[in-house]
């Protein structure tokens, strides 16, 4: 949520919770002094929303063939390891490690996990993400229901 305001009053001690879609870019923030130090995520016991994220091919691509090129090398893992790497972006694989090789997992073995991610191991029920329409909608109820209370 690099544009969401709700970060500046979270970073300004002005509110102790926030809400992302996406708790893997939380230790790149910490990272860029976005955030505290002592920031940390997690999930609600009871579940959370999460956010997947899609790689398509539009039915009138001009290059259809290059656009398979891109999103398989999306989907590697080499591609996936960088990208689970805090140091990048700190987001989940969506790759089943354990059908990879044993040289595919070692790319995986070395990532450390950053003290403000959610650390491994760590799960919960994970609701469908809602319509995209609604993400405008829960993030203005959030700020109206949290943001201005003293």
């Amino acid at each position: 949520l690099p544009n969401d305001y709700s970060w500046l009053y979270f970073d300004d001690e002005e509110i102790v919770l926030s809400l992302t879609f996406s708790a893997g870019e939380i230790p790149a923030a910490v990272e860029r002094f976005e955030l505290p130090l002592a920031t940390r995520t997690y999930y609600m016991q009871d579940g959370s929303l999460s956010n997947v994220h899609y790689v398509t091919i539009p039915f009138n691509s001009p290059n259809p063939e290059a656009a398979k090129i891109v999103a398989n090398f999306l989907l590697s893992p080499k591609a996936q390891a960088r990208k689970a790497n805090s140091e990048y972006w700190g987001d989940e694989t969506v790759l089943d490690i354990n059908v990879l090789s044993t040289e595919q997992q070692a790319l995986f073995a070395n990532s450390q996990v950053h003290p403000s991610a959610i650390q491994a191991g760590a799960s919960s029920a994970k609701f469908k993400e809602p319509h995209p329409s609604w993400v405008i909608a829960l993030k203005n109820q959030w700020k109206r229901r949290y943001e201005n209370r003293e």
